[in-house]
Formats: C-alpha cells, sequence, structure tokens
C-alpha cells in the first residue's frame, strides 16, 4: 500500500538519529500533495526542531492542502521548541497519518484531538508496530521514568562468556563486535562490572561509528585502576564508577554512591538523563539484572564455538526447576561474521 511506503520511509528518517535524542522520542515525517513526496523531515537531535517542523520547513508555501505522515502523535505543549499542531495548522495541512498515539501523559492523544478540532483530518495505526518498537525506549522511559535495558551477552554456543582463565578474546567474530559499536552508539550508558573492567580492559566506545555512550562500572569497593582504558578521556565517553553507598564522603561527578542493588541504580541512571541503558557484563552483572526482573530485552551474539567449561553469562542462585524457567520470545536472529545475532524480549 502507498500508505504504508510513506510511512516506512518516514519511520527510516526517524531511525537515523539512533543515539541522538537523548529522552526525547525519535520521530519522522513525511509530506505527501497529488501523490508525490513534497518534503521529508526528522528529529535530528536533542532540542533540534521536531519532525513535523522539519519537513514543513522544507514544503514551504506546498505544504497547504498535503498529508503529512509521521511516525508518533505531534505534540501540543512548550518545550524546548513550540507545539508542532500549531505548525501543522498554520501550514494549512490537510490530512494527518500518525503511526502511533505519544503516551507521554502531557500528550497521549491530546495532539490527535486539537488537530481534529480545527478540522484536520486524522488517521492513526499505520505502521503501528514498528513505530512503538522503535521508539521502545522511550516509551518506558516517559511511562515509568525508568531506563529501557537492554542485555546484550557474547557467548559460545554452550553458554560461556569466557574460558576458566577469564579469556573472552575473542569469542565471536570482528563482524559481530563492529554491529556492537553500532549498537554502543544507539544508547545513552553502557554498564559493565568492576572484574569485566579489570581483566578485559574494554573501550566500551562506538569505535568511531558515532555518538559514544556513557560508560558505568559497578564495584563493590568503589575503586578503579586509573589506567584502564576506560578512564582514559581520549577513549571516548564519560566513565562514572558506582561504588557501595556508604561511600557518603564521596562527592564527584565520575562517583555515584548508590550502591548495586539495581532498581536503585536504575533510578539514578534514568535521573541523569539515561532512556537506554546496555548492560555488557559480566555473568555476575548479567545475572543480579536477569534474576532483578528489569530486563526489557535482551540481545545474544552467539558463536558456534564449544567451551565445555568456563565462565558462564548466567548463573542463577535459585536452582529453579523445568517449569520455572524464565521464558523469552524472539524477536529477530540472523547470521553475521558466522555468529548468530539474536533479539529477545521476556515473555
Amino acid at each position: 500500500m502507498v500508505f504504508e511506503e510513506h510511512m516506512k520511509r518516514a519511520l527510516e528518517l526517524a531511525a537515523s538519529a539512533l543515539g541522538q535524542t537523548r529522552t526525547n522520542p525519535l520521530v519522522g515525517a513525511v509530506i505527501v500533495k497529488d501523490g508525490l513526496v513534497i518534503a521529508e523531515g526528522y528529529h535530528r537531535c536533542y532540542g533540534a526542531d521536531h519532525a513535523e517542523v522539519d519537513a514543513i520547513n522544507r514544503a514551504g508555501d506546498k505544504a497547504a492542502g498535503a498529508e503529512m505522515y509521521v511516525t508518533l502523535e505531534p505534540c501540543v505543549h512548550f518545550g524546548k521548541t513550540p507545539p508542532c499542531v500549531q505548525a501543522i495548522k498554520a501550514a494549512g495541512i490537510r490530512r494527518v497519518l500518525v503511526a502511533t498515539v505519544d503516551p507521554n501523559p502531557i500528550v497521549n492523544g491530546a495532539g490527535i484531538r486539537s488537530l481534529q478540532e480545527t478540522g484536520v483530518e486524522v488517521e492513526v495505526g499505520i505502521c503501528e508496530e514498528e513505530a512503538k518498537r522503535l521508539n521502545e525506549a522511550y516509551f518506558k522511559f516517559i511511562t515509568t521514568g525508568m531506563p529501557f535495558v537492554t542485555v546484550k551477552i557474547a557467548q559460545t554456543i554452550d553458554g560461556m562468556i569466557a574460558d576458566s582463565a577469564n579469556d573472552s578474546k575473542w569469542i565471536t567474530s570482528e563482524e559481530a563486535r563492529r554491529k556492537v559499536h553500532t549498537l554502543r552508539s544507539t544508547v545513552d550508558a553502557v554498564l559493565v562490572g568492576a572484574m569485566t573492567a579489570r581483566i578485559d580492559d574494554p573501550v566500551l566506545s562506538s569505535h568511531g561509528i558515532g555518538k559514544d555512550p556513557l560508560r558505568l562500572v559497578i564495584t563493590k569497593s568503589g575503586e578503579l585502576r586509573s589506567n584502564l582504558k576506560i578512564n582514559d578521556p581520549n577513549t571516548g565517553g564519560q566513565t562514572i564508577v558506582i561504588g557501595p553507598d556508604n561511600e557518603t564522603e564521596r562527592v564527584r561527578d565520575d562517583f555515584w554512591t548508590v550502591g548495586t542493588d539495581i532498581r536503585t541504580l536504575l533510578k539514578k541512571t534514568a535521573s541523569e538523563g539515561v532512556a537506554h541503558l546496555l548492560v555488557e557484563g559480566g555473568g555476575s552483572v548479567f545475572s543480579q539484572f536477569i534474576e532483578s526482573g528489569l530486563v526489557d530485552k535482551y540481545i545474544f551474539v552467539i558463536a558456534p564455538k564449544l567451551l565445555g567449561s568456563g565462565k558462564p553469562a548466567y548463573n542463577s542462585q535459585k536452582n529453579r526447576k523445568i517449569l520455572e524457567t524464565l521464558n523469552l520470545k524472539f524477536k529477530s536472529w540472523e547470521s553475521i561474521g558466522g555468529d548468530l545475532w539474536v533479539e529477545a524480549y521476556p515473555s
């Protein structure tokens, strides 16, 4: 259908700003008149024009009488920019096709009603599932005040993230690791445990692909060697050490005294503007997050290798029976560099 083609293009435009909008949603817009696309726009970065305004500015006077395809309900409130519904009305757009309603309590249908009250025709629901998936982090953050949590596990096919000597370089292929670098450029923060930071000495950056995320390291001691790569500002991004909550005497921008309770930690990250958190290891941290029940999405990068022994990705202390397993639902999978990249959600 032509309708879907235009909305899918709007979704492509929205996705091009992954990692740039912080706590704002990813939004794309396409303006069509007499069957022809006359302008496109998207929300390029935090604080920039919203997608609707970007597209209208590009269309100019041609927008009058046109229809707009937009991936998220236009806003009705003043924030860093004026309400998008005002721009739509002023441009004379006659019809707006919206992929999904904005769950933000200060919008949540009000933008649609405002347009309809002034005679603008509105249709909702084209490519709705795709639009919700694109903004899954924003939807979680804006409705709960908590970050969207993705756990990424690189492992052998028998579930090991390192051998018995804690060596994990490299389980997965170079191609898969490059995709992880891209993934980091789309999130707000990456988190690892202190052991992973000390043993693997990772950079935890996008490796030049895009924006570098905030780097978070959970420690029991509150200490981290200064010569680690993540402590070098030239390797990309700021690093925050998360220490015991009894370290109240520490008042530093690079140290959070929130302890290791996962829910408390997530509340702190949200208060710092982290809408999407990527958890990258190691086994102890994976287990804490999984047991907390606060993981929203899993990414498994599975190498066709068998270790037989080593460090498992997940080690529960609950001795579950088979009927008590934590069940996941596969969303997508693909082969990359000979490895299997699997994305799944708690079922």
